[in-house]
């Protein structure tokens, strides 16, 4: 749960610069075209001119209240499920 939610805190920027991407190309003209990033340093300066160097990690609070409790049941049923399937291969060898 923690790793999930770290990774996804420090993988934040690069999430938001994507979405904005695709938003942006989606509903942006060509002749408004340049006064949207055009580049990945143009996307993160954008954004922080804008809205801050907080503005990085807008909406990541949503996105570490997803991840945590996914990660801790994914890593959970790993390895519960890794613990059955070995233990099942020991008793085959055993008999």
């Amino acid at each position: 749960g923690i790793a999930g939610s770290v990774a996804k805190t420090v993988t934040a920027p690069f999430s938001r610069l994507t979405i904005l991407f695709q938003v942006h190309s989606m509903v942006t003209t060509k002749s408004n075209r340049p006064k949207y990033a055009m580049n990945i340093k143009g996307g993160f300066t954008k954004i922080i001119e804008r809205g801050g160097f907080t503005a990085l990690w807008k909406g990541n609070m949503t996105s570490v209240l997803h991840r945590f409790p996914y990660s801790a049941i994914n890593f959970y049923v790993y390895e519960n499920t890794l613990d059955v399937l070995v233990g099942m291969q020991r008793s085959r060898r055993e008999t």
